[in-house]
């Protein structure tokens, strides 16, 4: 369970990532981001203002949970810059252009 967790957390930023470049929301991916920071730092303060072990559950949320899903989502985010990147299409270049080089519009 100590490896699953942390696996669909990744698996699910990386799913997350790629629809929001891939659907040009790079405001709610930054948003997004912000949310996991806070989340992180919140659990870790939390978890030392706890004595002994009772504060583990929180250091467990930051790390197995919260940072596998923000880098899960840096990922994916930068596979779908990259092969939007590779494609040839431009920032703001939705496809439904027609092609200069096309002889018959």
């Amino acid at each position: 369970m100590a490896i699953a967790l942390p696996l669909i957390a990744l698996c699910l930023g990386l799913i997350y990532g790629l629809l929001l470049i891939r659907n040009r929301l790079a405001l709610v991916f930054w948003l997004s981001m912000l949310a996991y920071l806070v989340a992180f730092g919140w659990a870790i303060l939390e978890g030392r203002q706890q004595s002994g072990f009772d504060g583990i559950g929180y250091g467990i949320f930051a790390v197995l949970m919260v940072a596998p899903l923000a880098a899960g989502t840096l990922i994916g985010a930068g596979i779908s810059l990259v092969r939007r990147g590779n494609s040839g299409e431009e920032a703001g270049d939705d496809g439904d252009a027609a092609d200069p080089r096309d002889p018959d519009p």
